[in-house]
């Protein structure tokens, strides 16, 4: 990753952040289905397990970022209901 150091963000910082490109590498088409999995799977825990959609969008977001969300779900009991002692 390269990182174009170019214009500066405000003039007072001019040597300590610069604006730049940052391209990040492409993902296949196989790695983004996986992800898109991963998000629907750990949305779906998140709804049942917390009966809520924000919990639902949470989960859905975290498990589009990681992979590791989806184990994380399993650990919890995959879709069953959180229990209150």
């Amino acid at each position: 990753m390269e990182i174009k150091r170019e214009k500066p963000i405000a003039r007072g910082v001019s040597n300590l952040m610069y604006v730049g490109d940052v391209t990040l590498p492409e993902m296949s088409p196989n790695e983004r289905l996986l992800y898109l999995a991963s998000s629907l799977a750990c949305a779906y825990h998140g709804y049942k397990r917390n009966d809520s959609v924000g919990w639902a969008i949470a989960w859905g977001a975290l498990g589009g970022l990681s992979l590791i969300t989806p184990v994380i779900a399993l650990a919890q009991g995959y879709g069953k209901p959180k229990v209150v002692r």
